[in-house]
């Protein structure tokens, strides 16, 4: 399995949203799963794509608020070739992100600990 997820990196619109998912990155990468911070700018596009051939593409964020207050929407296409473009678009923008190890992660400050977990506790309300 080779699950890669590309999160925003310092730019964003929401710093406490970023703490807040930020919280659970040590049980996402002790299972192996690939973090990459995307460096050039702010990036809030949600793209997913499932043995090349499953893909979905849209704005809608996996949280309560999302589902049930915004109106967001994601669209899913079951094709090959569409899930080819949408990889290359995917790994190109790989090439533009920094990885973020388990050693990293582990060496991060007592006060980035304490932030991430202040504003989890809040997540319900962004």
């Amino acid at each position: 399995m080779d699950v890669r997820v590309i999160v925003p990196g310092a730019h964003t619109d929401s710093p406490n949203v970023r703490f807040a998912s930020r919280y659970h990155y040590g049980v996402l990468l002790e299972a192996g799963v690939g973090i990459y911070e995307y460096r050039p700018t702010m990036m809030h596009n949600k793209v997913m794509v499932v043995d090349g051939i499953w893909s979905t593409v849209g704005s809608i964020n996996f949280v309560n608020r999302s589902m049930t207050k915004n109106a967001e929407v994601n669209f899913a296409v079951y094709d090959r070739a569409f899930a080819a473009k949408v990889e290359k678009m995917v790994l190109a923008d790989l090439a533009r992100c920094d990885v973020l190890t388990e050693s990293q992660w582990k060496q991060r400050g007592f006060f980035t600990r304490v932030g991430e977990l202040f504003f989890f506790l809040f997540s319900e309300n962004y």
